[in-house]
């Protein structure tokens, strides 16, 4: 027997359409300053964090199912941290996908992660083919692309929408 009822299972759709929304519109700020300024400020995932405890009167999830949402935040936590050691995602994306992993049921932690994961290589792919084509145009050398940066939280807002859509399908 699962821990859980499927229905128990996906937090983000036993919330009013509306608090979903009030979600991604955080989600989607924190990925416009992340474009803007390669940074994510904290009040951002703070407020993704404060949506998820509004959101908590909405669930009627008991101790455990709620538990495990909690193990959700704290593996994407882990997660991140592992990508922010070798330099692959910054504090700010960390600390936004963790916050967001704590709306994700533990049972749909790795879609959320593989849908980040694809985003984020579609991502990577298109910004650097778009800097060697500047570079290419302008006569710079097109050598290393290696340290290009990367505005991941991008990718943690297409995987979020993904998870959201299919929450409220």
């Amino acid at each position: 027997m699962p821990l859980a009822s499927r229905s128990q299972q996906r937090l983000i759709s036993h919330v009013p359409l509306w608090l979903t929304i009030a979600l991604m519109l955080v989600i989607g700020a924190a990925t416009v300053s992340d474009i803007r300024t390669y940074k994510i400020p904290n009040a951002y995932p703070i407020g993704v964090l404060a949506l998820f405890l509004v959101s908590i009167p909405f669930s009627g999830f008991d101790p455990m199912t709620f538990g495990l949402h909690i193990v959700s935040g704290i593996i994407g936590f882990m997660l991140g941290f592992v990508l922010f050691a070798f330099k692959l995602m910054g504090g700010g994306d960390v600390k936004l996908f963790a916050a967001i992993a704590l709306w994700v049921p533990l049972s749909q932690l790795t879609a959320f992660t593989v849908a980040v994961t694809f985003s984020g290589g579609i991502l990577a792919v298109v910004v650097l083919a778009a800097l060697w084509i500047k570079r290419k145009r302008s006569g710079e050398d097109t050598g290393s692309l290696s340290r290009a940066r990367i505005p991941y939280g991008v990718a943690i807002f297409a995987g979020s929408l993904v998870i959201a859509a299919v929450a409220h399908l």
